[in-house]
């Protein structure tokens, strides 16, 4: 009696830490420290800007803001993904959803080929943020669920006069770079690699930027899609 007492809880056991273990595997790569990267492993590149600010108007609309009392005050801002951006704004996912962003981005890398996202795979292939008084996101690594490597491409398309909502990383000496990114201008980088976040902003002042994930093999595998599925779960939950 006592035998089978024992499998069934060990079996109890097991089964709550295979269900747990994408959230925990998510966990780690988000907030774990690692050996980050250097300034040099954030490579910048020029990009035309889009033609109307009709964008402007969508985060009213179609944005979905994020609340810090509910994810321990590691993110504030308002957010679009694909399908808000598909409705309200497409003019720019032709100009940012585009084999040409994936040139430019690649050139910068040193990399011969990078590929976009199936949005039917992950709505947040591409999004915009809006970053107005107190938004900010916390220190932390990006996810990635793909077989390959992702990186991140993220250009502003607004920035007003005295924006304080900047894009920092720590380097691998521990130190706080902060890496000004003018209009016209992008970035990308491995987040898995490079601890990043974004300062907080400043009353009256208002910044967005335009994030799209790059790989250089978007595929994955069983153990990537159940990460994902953890981490959508996370993200509804708790306002990411």
């Amino acid at each position: 009696m006592w035998v089978v007492v024992v499998w069934v809880i060990v079996a109890v056991v097991v089964c709550l830490l295979t269900m747990c273990s994408p959230f925990i595997a998510n966990l780690c790569t988000d907030f774990l420290p690692k050996k980050s990267g250097t300034r040099d492993d954030v490579h910048y590149f020029g990009f035309p800007m889009p033609s109307t600010d009709i964008y402007m108007r969508c985060f009213d609309t179609h944005g979905d803001k994020k609340d810090p009392s509910r994810n321990f005050n590691t993110s504030s801002c308002t957010k679009l993904d694909y399908n808000g951006m598909a409705q309200c704004c497409p003019e720019l996912l032709e100009l940012y959803f585009s084999d040409e962003l994936c040139s430019a981005a690649a050139e910068a890398m040193g990399v011969e080929k990078l590929y976009l996202n199936d949005p039917q795979v992950d709505v947040n292939c591409i999004f915009l943020r809006k970053y107005v008084e107190g938004d900010h996101l916390a220190f932390h690594y990006d996810n990635n669920f793909a077989i390959g490597t992702r990186y991140s491409a993220v250009i502003p398309l607004h920035v007003t006069q005295n924006n304080t909502s900047e894009f920092i990383m720590i380097d691998r000496d521990n130190r706080i770079q902060i890496m000004p990114i003018s209009l016209g201008q992008g970035v990308v980088y491995n987040g898995w690699q490079i601890r990043h976040a974004i300062t907080g902003q400043i009353q009256g002042e208002e910044r967005i930027v335009v994030v799209v994930h790059l790989y250089d093999n978007p595929r994955m595998n069983l153990w990537g899609k159940l990460r994902k599925k953890a981490r959508d779960l996370t993200y509804k939950s708790l306002s990411l």
